[in-house]
């Protein structure tokens, strides 16, 4: 039995601990609790994070009831203790990647092709709106540039 990453933010931390954890990381921390819990899960790996460091924001009680509900050793103990255990049990190792993506990485390293080692899974990718600005910016940029070239050439 494992732990998933949405489940632990979810289940058995607060709104104030998955802020902590995104402030942590320089992330916004404002929004419900499910904004927050979607952005940390979209950055926290971005940001060279590993799971068991989510660990240290929940308190004593939480980690208590983590080792309790998977079985572990629920005797009292501090934060460090309960992360040992939690560790110990490789909890959050096995929910690194979600079935459907190792299925997905699965096919393309099957494939043979130039660029199978491209896995790119737009439904996954969340922008700032200064980054969709940058793009629009971006590509009304390079749009006017052709346009240019073209006029400039007497097409």
């Amino acid at each position: 039995m494992s732990l998933s990453v949405g489940k632990l933010l979810l289940e058995y931390l607060n709104k104030e601990e998955v802020q902590d954890a995104l402030r942590d990381i320089g992330e916004p921390i404002s929004g419900t609790k499910d904004e927050l819990v979607h952005r940390l899960k979209n950055t926290w790996n971005f940001h060279n994070r590993d799971r068991y460091e989510l660990l240290d924001f929940a308190d004593d009680d939480s980690l208590q009831m983590i080792c309790y509900h998977y079985n572990l050793d629920p005797t009292p103990a501090n934060n460090g203790t309960y992360i040992r255990r939690i560790k110990k049990a490789g909890l959050l190792d096995k929910n690194s990647r979600k079935l459907k993506n190792l299925k997905q990485e699965t096919k393309l390293q099957k494939e043979d092709s130039t660029f199978r080692d491209i896995n790119i899974n737009i439904e996954n990718i969340h922008l700032s709106k200064n980054s969709k600005i940058g793009i629009v910016v971006g590509i009304v940029g390079a749009t006017t540039t052709a346009i240019g070239i073209i006029l400039s050439n007497g097409f």
